[in-house]
């Protein structure tokens, strides 16, 4: 209970400094399985935190333990569709879609694929959403895809559209990763 009550002093104590508040309803605390659930109520009692499981969200990442799951994911296909449906009342141009799904709908995943290894499958839906989009395919209703994704995403030197598949993003930003431990820059 003592250190408890120091770690919510020490937090009081960075409120009273940074002018910034500690959100309760957002925050929590998380425990062994085997911690008795009296323990588990003094827990919250003191902090004013609610006990949370795996999996959680840290700055827009999945936290999980185990296995990776394609639902732990959801949420950014999720994203990306909402942000499509948002666009559909409108009429938008072939060129206007292209430049949507390149500067805003790609842009969307970046975070994530930066920080954490996405499943293929989740990479493949959100890419089936901007070739939907594109074409212009609606719920139930399939339009004919005269090209490809994996051709679109051929560089613009080759008369292609020049979209970034994600799964190169992924590879890319795994290299990055690679280099920087190599380098001895980075943990």
């Amino acid at each position: 209970m003592s250190s408890l009550k120091l770690l919510m002093e020490t937090l009081a104590r960075y409120e009273g400094v940074s002018g910034q508040s500690i959100n309760a309803a957002k925050s929590g605390f998380m425990v062994h399985s085997t911690l008795s659930r009296g323990r588990r109520a003094i827990i919250q009692r003191i902090t004013g935190f609610s006990q949370k499981e795996f999996p959680v969200r840290y700055l827009g990442c999945p936290l999980f333990v185990g296995r990776q799951k394609k639902a732990f994911f959801q949420d950014l296909s999720n994203v990306v569709y909402s942000k499509i449906s948002s666009w559909k009342n409108r009429l938008l141009s072939p060129g206007g879609k292209v430049v949507l799904i390149k500067h805003v709908l790609s842009l969307i995943p970046l975070h994530l694929l930066a920080m954490v290894h996405t499943p293929k499958s989740t990479l493949v839906t959100i890419e089936r959403l901007f070739v939907n989009f594109l074409w212009g395919s609606v719920e139930g209703i399939a339009k004919h895809h005269w090209i490809c994704w994996r051709d679109l995403c051929a560089a613009k030197e080759k008369g292609e559209v020049g979209f970034r598949s994600l799964s190169d993003v992924v590879k890319a930003f795994s290299v990055k990763l690679w280099w920087r431990f190599r380098q001895k820059s980075s943990l």
